[in-house]
């Protein structure tokens, strides 16, 4: 049986990074949209904040930093 997954909701106002996922220019900024995205969505969660190789600002759920 195939699996259906759960379809994220599109929100055109975001940039979205090549790598796929939400992104902003600096951290601060991060910090601002996933306070937008709390609002919208109420998911309010610890999360981090880390930067991607394409120089973008990302946040995720995992709080522990993986290790090499």
């Amino acid at each position: 049986m195939k699996q259906v997954h759960k379809q994220r909701p599109n929100y055109p106002h975001l940039l979205h990074c090549p790598c796929g996922k939400v992104y902003a220019p600096t951290k601060a900024e991060a910090r601002r949209l996933r306070q937008e995205m709390v609002i919208i969505t109420g998911h309010a969660d610890p999360c981090r904040y880390y930067q991607c190789g394409h120089g973008t600002w990302h946040w995720t759920s995992q709080t522990e930093r993986r290790t090499a």
